[in-house]
């Protein structure tokens, strides 16, 4: 019996670490954002940033899928926490623009990264 449950055991351990990397789920994510679905790519998104929340590419990207979504409010706050985890990502900063531009008056006094 103990052997039983040791196996169990340990089966479980095993099973519990199997599935996508996050770096899977980010790449996954991303192709389906370039293939037009959205609703997919957030989802492989937010399972990469659940993860691993500071990767730049996983919240740039997640920006974007907020941004042609029409959320700009969300894809600014993402824009930002790329730019926060990694200042040299220029295309965040190009895209900050954009939905602050698309977000209007309310834009200007969301941003918090200059």
């Amino acid at each position: 019996m103990k052997r039983l449950a040791w196996c169990a055991l340990c089966l479980g351990t095993l099973l519990a670490g199997c599935g996508p990397s996050p770096r899977d789920l980010r790449e996954q994510g991303i192709s389906e954002f370039q293939l037009g679905r959205r609703a997919e790519a957030k989802k492989l998104l937010q399972q990469c940033l659940d993860r691993t929340p500071a990767d730049p590419r996983a919240l740039f990207y997640m920006g974007r899928v907020e941004h042609a979504m029409g959320n700009y409010e969300m894809a600014m706050f993402y824009y930002q926490s790329c730019l926060d985890t990694d200042p040299s990502f220029d295309l965040a900063r190009l895209w900050l623009d954009k939905a602050e531009t698309a977000a209007g008056p309310e834009g200007k006094r969301m941003r918090f990264i200059p």
